[in-house]
């Protein structure tokens, strides 16, 4: 665009106040949707980019489908991946990360839906690492077998777990 930064992104804010549109069902009590209809979500290339497969998975899988329209489809392919592509934050996160880590996603601890939406959920600490997952879930169940969810009005503020 060749404008400064903070213009870009004013620019891109006045473009999605002029074109959002407004879905309301009827009889609806709780309104709203992220897009402009049912099953219509924005993506955030910026974060990770979505291949043509990855569209056409979200739009037919069984379970919790989201539609792509072919316009959506064009509009990927012709613009937003060949602008995106090697700009992207998981990009620049994978490229940064060690051996053991991209070992460690491969084998699923991070899964797909965590990177996708910040690089901070799969930057969950060290945690996992120094005790496992045996011994979490133990530490869980010792705590809450020590809550008595009838006698402690605040069992969130119990420090000892």
């Amino acid at each position: 665009m060749g404008e400064p930064i903070p213009v870009q992104r004013a620019l891109c804010l006045k473009h999605i106040l002029e074109n959002k549109k407004i879905y309301i069902e009827d009889n609806e009590l709780i309104v709203g949707e992220r897009g402009p209809e049912p099953k219509a979500v924005p993506t955030y290339p910026e974060i990770c980019l979505h291949s043509l497969e990855d569209l056409e998975i979200l739009n037919s899988r069984p379970k919790v489908a989201y539609k792509v329209s072919g316009e959506t489809r064009q509009i990927y392919e012709k613009k937003i991946i060949p602008f995106w592509k090697g700009r992207t934050i998981r990009e620049k996160i994978f490229s940064a990360m060690s051996g053991p880590w991209l070992d460690a996603f491969h084998a699923g601890i991070f899964t797909e839906f965590q990177e996708q939406r910040s690089p901070g959920h799969t930057a969950g600490g060290d945690l996992i690492y120094r005790k496992g997952f045996t011994d979490l879930k133990s530490d869980i169940r010792r705590c809450l077998d020590r809550l008595d969810f009838f006698k402690d009005p605040q069992p969130w503020k119990n420090r000892a777990c």
